[in-house]
């Protein structure tokens, strides 16, 4: 019936039964009474049905709330998908799957439009809207408001140079660094600018890790 009032013919959908049942996946529950239904199982059988159907436009209002995280990302792929042929209209307060998924979002409240923008700026606008409605405007202190205190910067350690620098099974090599000042001998008829160790790129090395040959 879903499938007819969506423009099937009854030979599309016995062709297409199959697929439908596949992507519904909600096994021998099929061929119960949809009264009897759990609202995820509801949603999925519809999804399916729309799934396939021959559309060029795709309203989507929260049919993924109630959904499970593996038929989720199942609808978002086959949305994706869709969207390089088709129009999709997604209606859903899952701010993440409209970043995740749009390339344009609009907010409205009370049926008027409080902004128009990409996914990303409306969706923090209207996160920021629904926390002062719950918490209160924001108090946020201005310069000059708190004592400020000098924090000293630590550079992050990475503990595993610990590890690998103390390990019995390095072969380092620490490499001498050239010293055009030091004490020299000879008629001086040459001098030696530079002399350095560098990698297969030209980068001049301080150390080198050797490989130890067994006999």
């Amino acid at each position: 019936m879903n499938g007819s009032v969506l423009g099937l013919t009854r030979e599309q959908i016995d062709a297409r039964f199959d697929e439908i049942a596949a992507f519904a996946d909600i096994g021998e529950f099929l061929y119960q009474p949809v009264k009897t239904y759990s609202s995820g199982m509801y949603v999925r059988l519809a999804f399916a049905v729309i799934a396939h159907v021959d559309a060029e436009i795709l309203i989507i209002d929260e049919a993924l709330a109630v959904g499970d995280a593996f038929f989720v990302q199942k609808c978002m792929r086959f949305l994706r998908d869709f969207m390089t042929r088709g129009t999709v209209l997604f209606a859903s307060h899952d701010t993440g799957a409209v970043v995740n998924l749009c390339k344009r979002a609009m907010w409205l409240h009370k049926g008027r439009t409080e902004s128009d923008d990409t996914p990303k700026r409306v969706t923090e606008a209207y996160l920021s809207a629904l926390y002062e409605s719950s918490q209160g405007a924001h108090t946020v202190a201005g310069k000059g408001a708190v004592e400020q205190t000098e924090i000293k910067q630590i550079a992050p350690k990475d503990m595993r140079l610990e590890i690998i620098n103390a390990s019995p099974y390095r072969n380092d090599i620490e490499l001498f660094s050239f010293k055009p000042d030091a004490s020299s001998f000879g008629k001086g008829g040459a001098t030696i600018a530079s002399v350095a160790l560098a990698d297969e790129v030209g980068v001049t090395l301080s150390w080198v890790v050797g490989a130890r040959k067994s006999a």
